[in-house]
């Protein structure tokens, strides 16, 4: 067996079978022709019907070498027996996941350290940062991990103590109730604490001290991939009023509370997020209202507030699991873009934000924009966003880019 590495400029470096084995002892799978083409473009996913042969007995989780057609190395990947999605890879390189996880757990800090002014940022960004399945939201010396893949699982005890012998790390939140995992046949679990989690956790943010619950709350407890678009609100807020739909724990209007606002009401049905928010307000000495309303009907109290305000924000939650929902999902977009629209007054600013991958960006934002116009609003666009370099995205992996933000000002 010979592994070959193609270079970019065409010299051919040969790595002898003893030699790979030398850095770790990994089991080889071999593509179909032409399937690497997508992975070296910088995919990470390696699909079932793209591998030719695979050794027999390799569990979730096992590292493996994943190569071309013509015995080149591709890279090395965790593999998963049952999902459609057979191997994920975490290198360019042949490396054991298990001798990697440290030094990529330091690369992803690194980045971070650069970028942020405190160390409470997301951590880990699944496969960006060579970590598949695996999302870490860092809040000072606690750290919350979602754990969302059976590669993730398998390596569970591994990242714990990784994360935990990062500098500064004092205690560890495991998740496990994403509910993707169902998708690979994991149960949703409670979560796994390991070292003294805080009694009152915050997130720090623009100075502000933000409340939020590592162990019940969505995803992390706090979203920093919209950190970005909240400062670019604040710097607007000044003297204006403002509405958040959806507002979760209040990290919009908290942030244009902060930069000046006349008046902030936050919308959301969830009682247990909107005490947090109020918390946050009164620990940054905040004038916030927040009031429980369930934005899509059903239950909880009915209609959308009467009356228009200078800026809204509406930031719904994923509409669609996968591209086969998007159809309705952008018709879901389309009616709340609509509603939100006759809430801002004439000059005013309606900042839209989608966190649902299947829907293409610009077909979202083609939604959005004719949303607008059957709403009778003429529309200027003036700001474009999305998620921070907390996480980061791969060119060649369009599922690294899902959060999608539109600023416009509506005459």
């Amino acid at each position: 067996m010979e592994l070959h590495w193609q270079s970019p400029g065409g010299d051919r470096n040969r790595w002898e079978e003893d030699v790979v084995m030398s850095k770790a002892e990994l089991p080889r799978v071999t593509l179909r022709p032409r399937e690497d083409r997508r992975l070296r473009r910088g995919h990470c996913w390696v699909y079932d019907g793209e591998i030719a042969e695979a050794p027999d007995g390799l569990a979730a989780g096992d590292s493996v070498l994943v190569a071309d057609a013509e015995g080149r190395l591709v890279g090395s990947a965790l593999w998963n027996p049952g999902s459609r999605i057979r191997a994920r890879l975490f290198s360019r390189d042949a490396e054991d996941y298990r001798a990697a996880l440290p030094e990529l757990l330091a690369r992803a800090r690194a980045l971070r350290q650069g970028v942020y002014d405190e160390p409470h940022y997301r951590l880990l960004y699944g496969e960006s940062d060579g970590t598949p399945g695996v999302t870490a939201d860092r809040y000072g010396g606690l750290v919350v991990a979602q754990l969302a893949s059976a590669v993730a699982e398998a390596h569970a005890s591994e990242l714990a103590e990784a994360l935990l012998a990062l500098p500064g790390v004092g205690s560890l939140v495991l998740r496990r109730d994403a509910p993707v995992r169902e998708r690979e046949g994991l149960a949703l679990l409670p979560p796994e604490a390991r070292g003294p989690v805080p009694e009152a956790p915050e997130a720090r943010e623009g100075g502000l001290r933000c409340r939020f619950d590592p162990l019940g709350g969505m995803k992390s407890g706090w979203f920093w991939d919209q950190r970005e678009s909240r400062a670019w609100l604040r710097r607007l807020a000044a003297g204006r009023r403002v509405l958040d739909l959806f507002c979760h724990a209040g990290g919009f209007a908290l942030q244009a509370a902060a930069g000046g606002a006349a008046a902030v009401l936050g919308l959301d049905r969830s009682e247990e997020a909107l005490a947090l928010a109020r918390e946050s307000a009164r620990l940054g000495g905040l004038d916030c209202r927040f009031r429980a309303l369930d934005l899509f009907g059903g239950g909880g109290a009915p209609g959308w507030p009467h009356g228009r305000w200078d800026l809204v924000v509406l930031d719904p939650p994923a509409l669609a699991k996968s591209r086969g929902d998007a159809r309705q999902a952008l018709g879901a977009y389309e009616h709340l873009n609509k509603k939100a629209a006759a809430r801002v007054e004439a000059g005013g600013v309606l900042l839209s934000c989608s966190c649902t991958y299947p829907v293409e960006e610009t077909v979202w934002q083609g939604t959005v924009l004719r949303a607008l116009a059957r709403a009778g609003r003429q529309a200027r666009v003036i700001y474009r966003g999305g998620q921070g370099p907390d996480h980061p995205v791969l060119p060649g992996m369009p599922e690294t880019r899902y959060l999608k933000v539109l600023g416009v000002q509506l005459l």
